[in-house]
């Protein structure tokens, strides 16, 4: 005799869900309103049964990654595919009436980059990629989406961009960008490593094989002095999980990452940035509309004109400034490395790469610096 249905609590979703005739229903977060929506479910048994429900792939997606793949992985999905379910409409979309507008519209309300936007998309391509190889569907139904463009990893910072950035960041974001500058480790490397890692007697975080983040191979990440005091200090301070913490004292995400550097480029491109008056009107104009279109409470025009010229000041100042990433400081410390006289076998050991490859990349890069190639011709001559 088959079991009666009973809703259980999925704690990595924070949400109660059900199983009848072997499809999984969310029943949302609230405890009451998920015994309500089961009540109306059991109450029309003759339904239609949805067997192809978007959630329900994305739900044997996350089922598979947290078996199959690292924790952060795992978290990384499950974060960009919960924000695509909330914001399809309606929640029981099914997979045949899926489009690739339902993916553009999701995007296009994100207020970050195009890296992390381009992210985004890739995280719900893969699900159906993925769907489609293991059989629970048979049509791919976004096999092509247009994505933002990449972000360029071939940023190079100057030292003096450096100490300009140093000036504009503070506690765990400033460890964060320091330790980047210092050993040239992958992002993930860096927002993932924990005090068990730690080789404190060689100066270098440890990862046996099977244990790095990228990949099976064991992997080192030699320290500097100031890099060690930073890894050193923060060991004590957070003995479990990821030691680099953002200021709300959580481990950093590609999200909370992006974040602060958005807010870094807009706090580097703000000085001498005069906004026009007739512009915050526009902008007032513009705000004001948009609240009385959406049903909102009218703002005292003090409010409005802060809104108006904060949001202008960000625009502008975006244009005034670079946006930075944490592999621009991946790629520079390869390159400053390179042109210190660092050979390129070490460099490579260095970054963790498998062969030289990326390496004659970067150099070739550098072979279009007339001021380094005229160096290295005179110290050839002596």
């Amino acid at each position: 005799m088959p079991r009666t249905p009973k809703p259980w609590f999925r704690e990595e979703r924070g949400e109660w869900c059900v199983n009848i005739k072997g499809v999984r229903h969310r029943l949302g977060e609230d405890k009451d309103e998920a015994d309500k929506a089961f009540h109306a479910l059991m109450a029309n048994p003759e339904q239609p049964v949805c067997h192809d429900a978007v959630s329900a792939i994305v739900d044997e997606f996350l089922e598979w990654t947290k078996n199959h793949r690292e924790p952060g992985t795992f978290r990384w999905y499950q974060e960009h595919l919960q924000s695509f379910l909330d914001s399809l409409k309606p929640k029981t979309l099914v997979v045949g009436k899926l489009k690739p507008h339902h993916v553009d519209t999701w995007v296009d309300s994100m207020t970050c980059g195009d890296t992390v936007k381009r992210g985004a998309m890739t995280a719900v391509a893969r699900v159906f990629n993925w769907a489609t190889k293991k059989g629970y569907i048979t049509v791919n139904p976004i096999p092509k989406l247009d994505k933002p463009p990449a972000g360029s990893r071939e940023q190079v910072i100057s030292p003096q961009e450096y100490q300009e950035i140093l000036e504009n960041v503070t506690n765990g974001f400033r460890d964060l960008l320091i330790t980047a500058w210092e050993t040239g480790a992958r992002p993930q490397e860096i927002t993932r490593i924990d005090a068990r890692h730690v080789d404190v007697k060689n100066s270098r975080w440890y990862w046996p094989a099977g244990e790095a983040p990228k990949g099976d191979k064991e992997r080192s990440v030699y320290l500097t002095e100031e890099a060690l005091a930073i890894t050193k200090r923060l060991m004590l301070k957070h003995p479990e999980g990821p030691i680099f913490r953002n200021r709300d004292g959580e481990p950093w995400t590609p999200f909370a990452v992006n974040c602060s550097f958005l807010r870094l480029q807009v706090k580097m491109g703000r000085e001498k940035i005069e906004i026009p008056e007739k512009q915050i009107e526009l902008r007032m104009r513009q705000i004001e509309k948009s609240r009385k279109a959406k049903g909102k409470p009218e703002m005292k025009e003090i409010d409005v004109r802060y809104q108006a010229r904060k949001a202008l000041l960000d625009a502008a100042a975006r244009a005034n400034a670079p946006k930075y990433c944490l592999y621009s400081f991946r790629h520079s410390y390869c390159t400053n490395g390179l042109k210190s006289g660092t050979d390129p076998v070490t460099m490579g050991k260095l970054m963790g790469h498998a062969d030289l490859t990326m390496i004659y990349k970067v150099y070739a890069k550098i072979a279009q610096d007339p001021v380094f190639m005229l160096a290295a011709a005179r110290k050839v001559a002596k």
